[in-house]
């Protein structure tokens, strides 16, 4: 912050917005390079049709889901909750095939760091 305010009063502020721009800009990109542009995530969903939403994943992303019964502590009703981990370029396709099947799912995303087995196969690049 004080960086920004001493280049405020230094540039003007349109400097400062181009500085704090710049400063987004590469922290994503240190972030990319971290992380990868193969990270993961998992997805926990809880729907009311949860059969049909793991079918649909599997047949249009080629992943497996895993179900855990699951008892709502307000409630007390018994659901199946369905968790499946991805990969960060079949997010935006998952949440597609979630708010078509049931738009009032609750889901909760998590950011995974390390994927072993599975479909999860690591390119060698040697």
């Amino acid at each position: 912050m004080f960086v920004f305010i001493v280049v405020s009063t230094v540039f003007g502020l349109q400097g400062a917005i181009l500085s704090a721009l710049a400063y987004y800009i590469a922290s994503k990109v240190i972030h990319i390079v971290e992380e990868g542009l193969s990270g993961s995530k998992t997805f926990k969903i809880i729907t009311n049709q949860p059969e049909i939403m793991v079918e649909t994943i599997r047949d249009r992303l080629g992943r497996g889901a895993t179900y855990t019964d699951a008892y709502g502590g307000y409630s007390n009703e018994q659901f199946k909750e369905i968790t499946c981990v991805i990969n960060r370029m079949e997010e935006s396709k998952i949440k597609d095939i979630i708010h078509e099947i049931d738009p009032n799912a609750f889901i909760v995303v998590y950011d995974v760091a390390e994927v072993k087995g599975g479909n999860f196969k690591k390119k060698d690049i040697h």
